[in-house]
């Protein structure tokens, strides 16, 4: 059946285009660049980027640029400012906002809590 055919390769594309965007958390990644790489319309993308994570594509977004960050901040000696770049973020008090929003406490405050947790 072709439709089901082509919803196993869009399907395809999507994983894809996810994995893109775990590896190109350093930089802004836009539903028109997905569009472009994967010849998709952005209005599809973002629905099914939504209906396979279960949230908005900027969400998505920023939630794994969070997860990266929650794993950098437990590298104690890296810098909060290279966090915040090397996670895709502007400037430090939009990341600061934003990871305090997606994860419930600044960055300083989880890498603090993190540093004892290291210690046991």
């Amino acid at each position: 059946d072709d439709h089901s055919y082509n919803n196993n390769r869009n399907n395809e594309k999507i994983k894809k285009l996810l994995k893109h965007i775990h590896s190109n958390l350093h930089r802004d990644i836009s539903l028109d660049e997905l569009s472009e790489l994967s010849g998709l319309s952005k209005y599809y993308l973002s629905r099914e980027i939504s209906r396979i994570t279960g949230i908005p594509f900027v969400q998505y977004t920023k939630l794994i640029r969070c997860e990266k960050a929650k794993q950098l901040l437990k590298e104690q000696n890296t810098p909060i400012g290279d966090v915040c770049k090397r996670c895709g973020f502007s400037d430090l008090s939009y990341f600061s906002k934003t990871f305090l929003r997606v994860v419930g406490v600044t960055p300083t405050v989880y890498r603090n809590k993190n540093a004892h947790q290291l210690i046991k």
